[in-house]
């Protein structure tokens, strides 16, 4: 089962679509999509990576940052997160498809996506945090 941190709390929840169950909020938009799949296990050791994380989201949200900022302010904090985010934005469409079961999408996906990013997902593990 996919595990994500929600873009709105930075609480644990489960997959990428589902409600938090701290916040009972959603991903809402393309760029939200975009950040709620970068924080999600798909690209992500969760357990290492959670706590740097979910300090940057929720004091992001507390300000009032978008979606938008806080994906500005996780690539500020590790720079890899902007690759990430450009590669995730570039395969909105096949995401979509990923996040809605479609079996065509996920093939797509991983050969557009997740070959060169889960590979990195260990470097995101975030020692530099």
């Amino acid at each position: 089962m996919t595990v994500a941190l929600c873009i709105h709390c930075g609480g644990v929840k489960g997959p990428v679509l589902v409600p938090c169950q701290t916040c009972q909020r959603t991903p809402e938009g393309d760029d939200e999509i975009v950040l709620a799949m970068a924080l999600s296990d798909h690209y992500l050791d969760i357990r290492v990576a959670a706590p740097p994380i979910q300090e940057v989201v929720r004091r992001a949200r507390t300000e009032g940052a978008d979606a938008t900022e806080v994906m500005r302010r996780l690539a500020g904090v590790e720079p890899k997160f902007a690759e990430l985010f450009g590669s995730l934005r570039a395969h909105l469409p096949e995401l979509r498809g990923l996040l809605a079961g479609s079996v065509g999408a996920r093939r797509g996906c991983a050969r557009a996506v997740a070959l060169s990013l889960v590979a990195g997902a260990t470097a995101l593990a975030f020692a530099a945090l």
